[in-house]
C-alpha cells in the first residue's frame, strides 16, 4: 500500500507539472497571438491612414477642378475695342430739319374699324370676278 500511495503522488505530481507546463505553453501562445493582433490592428491603422489622405487629396482635387470651372465661366471675355467716336472727315454734313404739315386727306379712308369687303377684295386683286346669282344657279344645273 505504501507504494501505491508513492506511485499516486507521483502521477499527481507529473500531473500537475504537466498541467502547468500547458498552461504556460497557452500563455506564450496566446502573448503570442495578441502581439501578432496588435501588430495587425497598427498595420490596418496606417493604411487607414493612407486611404483617408488619400481621400482628402481627392476631394481637394475635385474641389479644385470645379474651381477651375466656375472661374472659366465667370472670366471676362476680351472684345475687340473699336474705334467709338468717328472721325469727322467720313461724315457727311448733315441736312438740315425741315418741317412738313401732316396731309390729314390720307385718312379720310381709313374709317372707324368697318372695311367694306368687297371694296378690300378688289384693292387686292384676290376675287377677280364677283359671284353672281345667275353663275351660281347655273353651277347647280350642271351638277344634276
Amino acid at each position: 500500500a505504501p507504494d501505491k500511495r508513492k506511485a499516486l503522488e507521483s502521477t499527481m505530481s507529473l500531473v500537475t507539472q504537466t498541467l502547468a507546463s500547458v498552461a504556460c505553453q497557452v500563455g506564450v501562445a496566446a502573448r503570442h497571438v495578441s502581439d501578432m493582433l496588435e501588430i495587425q490592428s497598427l498595420v490596418l491603422q496606417k493604411e487607414e491612414a493612407k486611404v483617408r489622405y488619400i481621400s482628402q487629396l481627392l476631394d481637394v482635387h475635385v474641389d479644385k477642378v470645379a474651381r477651375q470651372k466656375i472661374g472659366k465661366l465667370t472670366t471676362a471675355k476680351k472684345f475687340h475695342h473699336t474705334q467709338k467716336i468717328q472721325n469727322g472727315q467720313n461724315n457727311r454734313p448733315m441736312t438740315s430739319y425741315t418741317r412738313i404739315p401732316i396731309n390729314f386727306n390720307s385718312l379720310d379712308n381709313t374709317g372707324h374699324g368697318f372695311m367694306d369687303s368687297e371694296l378690300q377684295l378688289s384693292k387686292t386683286g384676290t376675287m377677280s370676278r364677283k359671284i353672281s346669282v345667275k353663275n351660281i344657279g347655273l353651277a347647280h344645273s350642271s351638277h344634276r
